[in-house]
């Protein structure tokens, strides 16, 4: 008896023959070969779907991520309002006893007033540091943020008012119009400045 189409791999998936006796008899063996390779196909198809999950897994949690850190910051600048908040009272307080201020530059939150033309003291980042505005003391729920204000004469007397406020009517006679302007930073970076007129008669 002799094999013909031996070869182990089967590479072409034919059965193996055998002639004995003058007969032609087929030897099973391309069973063994097909099993092999839809054992293959199923692992290529477990690999795309565990790669196919492992996607968006890091997907949902690059998501969640995100979220959390925009939820974080929508605290933070939260907080930092209220503080802005609370050292803006703090400063129309102190506004509001008609306070001795400097005749320039600012000390402990009271500044001269203001020259036409110049840039706005609020606007220099070096005011809000050292002792040239007021440090406001805050809770512990305020987790760490720092909240200054400074106060400005911007006009008093009849007719000074309308030229650094932009109003039409001047004040009333022995009005003062002072700017209160808060400041509020946070570890994470938020910042919140708000500003107010006040008029103390």
């Amino acid at each position: 008896m002799r094999l013909l189409n031996s070869h182990p791999d089967c590479p072409r998936e034919q059965p193996l023959r055998a002639i004995a006796y003058g007969h032609d008899k087929k030897i099973g063996g391309g069973g063994r070969c097909a099993a092999n390779r839809q054992e293959g196909a199923a692992l290529v198809v477990v690999l795309m779907l565990l790669l196919v999950v492992t996607v968006l897994g890091l997907a949902s949690m690059r998501g969640t991520l995100l979220q959390e850190r925009m939820a974080g910051a929508a605290y933070a600048r939260s907080i930092a309002f209220n503080a802005a908040e609370t050292a803006l009272r703090q400063g129309e307080a102190a506004a509001a006893v008609k306070p001795v201020l400097p005749s320039t530059g600012c000390h402990l939150g009271l500044c001269a007033r203001p020259l036409p033309g110049n840039t706005p003291v609020w606007e220099s980042a070096t005011v809000w540091t050292g002792n040239q505005s007021a440090e406001v003391s805050l809770g512990n729920e305020y987790h760490g943020v720092s909240a200054r204000y400074i106060v400005e004469l911007v006009g008093y007397e009849s007719g000074t008012c309308d030229v650094q406020l932009g109003v039409e009517s001047p004040c009333p006679p022995g009005a003062h119009m002072y700017r209160v302007t808060a400041r509020a930073t946070s570890p994470n970076g938020a910042e919140v400045l708000l500003q107010s007129n006040y008029k103390v008669q």
